[in-house]
């Protein structure tokens, strides 16, 4: 729950996207540069924030996480302005960080390493319920209550799993002999920049971050820019655009676990899959512009959620198989910052390019610029020797 509502969280703006002019007056570079500002700030608070989780306790770094993500989600209602809601996404951006490397810091101390592929992979359905959510959930309020409606309800929602967090999550497993990668104790000493140095230094990771970063680029800028895609040029309604969104997020989120079943405990199987996956979901977007049909698309969007969202768990459990346990929450961080810088700039080219090239070519652009980060991951990970 806490990994699902902070992706409804992050992704609660771009549904707005594609009704951002109607609704505020906004051009599509405004409304890519509020995506690149929420990155921003992840990108900023990203590797301090792994530090912490690597030096503290869980549980209370999670509380406050979600607390202050409910409190920058509310900030948007004030207003209403380019301002007002700029300022809350960087400050979701900001505060979400702990987050994600908690919850896989969670995972690897409480169950048992051959479980880790099918933990992950149902861990990461989170995403899809987010995705499923944002594109049905959020137009529908739109449109029958308000749009602050939105944040208050997704403000609310966090600072609600921020006290059932606070309640029910345990410190410590009750079995202890399921540490298998971590000891859920902190580190006495904190990770510092010799520490990210030594990391920067090993060629595997350096690949690790090019897998990382380049498949999350694909993906998120995917999840970022379809539903606009389905309205303005498919020129489907906001309704079939929102049921053909949680089509792609369904099948993408039963995907995730049968991955995490199949691959289970077995290094090659988990990272060939990985490879043949991010070069399948590069192609796919190639392919997306030119499809014509309809009904065509239904099938393809089926495919294309299952490519998009079927390789996370491997590529998270990849962090694990690359560093030491003791400096973990810092390793993920920093791939999740050098992804969002990448995204970042991702976000601001694509807005620009909508905005002023000719509508016959700028998604074909656009998809080619998303396709990059998937390329570069296939290529990458078949480099990387996990013996």
């Amino acid at each position: 729950m806490a990994f699902c509502s902070q992706y409804i969280t992050y992704l609660s703006w771009n549904p707005f996207i594609p009704l951002s002019t109607t609704i505020f007056n906004f051009s599509m570079n405004q409304s890519s540069s509020i995506v690149a500002t929420a990155a921003l700030g992840r990108v900023l608070f990203q590797i301090p924030g792994g530090m912490l989780a690597d030096r503290f306790e869980t549980r209370p770094l999670l509380c406050i996480s979600l607390f202050a993500l409910g409190i920058s989600s509310l900030i948007a209602c004030i207003g209403g302005t380019y301002q007002t809601i700029i300022i809350s996404q960087f400050l979701i951006g900001a505060t979400g960080v702990l987050i994600w490397p908690l919850c896989i810091k969670i995972i690897i101390d409480w169950f048992p390493m051959q479980e880790h592929d099918f933990v992950v992979g149902l861990l990461n359905t989170g995403v899809t319920v987010a995705v499923i959510a944002t594109n049905i959930l959020i137009p529908y309020a739109i449109h029958h209550l308000e749009w602050r409606s939105v944040f208050y309800i997704i403000g609310l929602l966090c600072i609600g799993i921020a006290v059932a967090t606070s309640l029910f999550i345990k410190s410590t497993p009750v079995d202890d002999t399921k540490l298998t990668l971590a000891n859920t104790a902190p580190n006495k000493k904190m990770v510092n920049f010799s520490d990210i140095i030594s990391l920067l230094k090993s060629k595997k990771f350096r690949l690790g971050i090019t897998v990382y970063a380049g498949s999350l680029y694909t993906s998120w800028g995917l999840n970022t820019w379809l539903t606009t895609y389905l309205i303005h040029e498919v020129n489907l309604s906001i309704d079939k655009a929102s049921i053909m969104m949680m089509v792609f997020g369904i099948c993408g989120s039963f995907s995730m676990p049968v991955v995490g079943i199949i691959t289970r405990g077995n290094r090659q199987k988990r990272y060939t899959f990985l490879a043949a996956n991010l070069a399948l979901l590069a192609i796919l977007l190639i392919i997306l512009p030119w499809i014509q049909s309809q009904t065509i698309l239904w099938g393809y969007m089926i495919v294309l959620g299952i490519a998009t969202f079927a390789y996370m768990g491997p590529v998270n459990l990849m962090v694990a198989d690359l560093v030491d346990t003791k400096v973990f929450g810092t390793a993920m961080a920093m791939l999740i910052f050098l992804w969002l810088i990448a995204s970042m700039f991702q976000s601001l080219l694509i807005g620009r390019v909508l905005d002023i090239v000719a509508p016959s070519i700028a998604y074909h652009l656009t998809f080619w610029i998303l396709a990059v980060g998937a390329f570069a991951g296939s290529l990458s990970i078949v480099k990387i020797n996990f013996d």
